[in-house]
């Protein structure tokens, strides 16, 4: 700001530019200090089967909305058996009822407010569930 100031033609140009320049330095503070950004309480959770988990995820800045689904494209949340909540402390909840081996995976929270979005990811995990090949045998 300062090297453009020196070359402008009258005091007045100076004045309003000095203005501008200071707005532009402070709009520029403002929006690198308030960089969205999320943590989700537990990180990672491993429940067995028909039990609940939840997940709080909470993010930095005055929040509009909270919005959860599956990473990777994995199947969406079921009405019913997932819900999402926003409690007192401006959290954003996630409830899987009666978990079940399909419900094992991924979970991305994204929180948006008036000056961008963040994002975190969890995993839940199913006890007793295996996802490899499964042997039987032939009764002959």
């Amino acid at each position: 700001c300062q090297s453009v100031m020196a070359q402008t033609n009258s005091d007045r140009h100076a004045e309003i530019f000095f203005t501008l320049c200071a707005l532009a330095v402070l709009l520029g503070a403002v929006s690198g200090q308030q960089q969205v950004t999320c943590r989700i309480e537990p990180q990672q959770q491993q429940v067995s089967p028909g039990s609940l988990a939840i997940f709080t995820c909470r993010c930095t800045g005055i929040i509009q909305e909270y919005t959860w689904r599956r990473a990777n494209g994995a199947a969406s949340l079921e009405p019913g058996r997932h819900s999402l909540f926003v409690n007192a402390d401006q959290a954003g909840l996630l409830v899987l009822y009666r978990t079940q081996a399909s419900d094992a995976g991924s979970y991305v929270c994204v929180g948006t407010t008036t000056v961008g979005t963040g994002r975190n990811q969890a995993t839940l995990s199913i006890t007793g569930v295996t996802t490899g090949p499964r042997l039987t045998a032939a009764i002959s």
